[in-house]
């Protein structure tokens, strides 16, 4: 995270949505929050960014759509 920024890289798979989400509680499973709107996969690297990032520790997952 940098000035209320963070981004996340991450390999994707062709035809298939992703979405960025993110949560402060990993012990609270229904707190994940969509952070991004969704991208397209491509079959290479992508990255996702969070603007305006709360402060403290955040943790982010990538859920493909089927």
């Amino acid at each position: 995270q940098t000035d209320g920024v963070s981004t996340v890289r991450f390999g994707s798979v062709l035809n298939k949505t992703f979405s960025l989400e993110a949560t402060s509680d990993l012990s609270d499973t229904n707190s994940w929050t969509s952070v991004a709107d969704p991208v397209e996969g491509t079959d290479y690297f992508l990255s996702v960014t969070e603007t305006n990032t709360a402060p403290g520790q955040r943790y982010y997952r990538m859920r493909g759509a089927p």
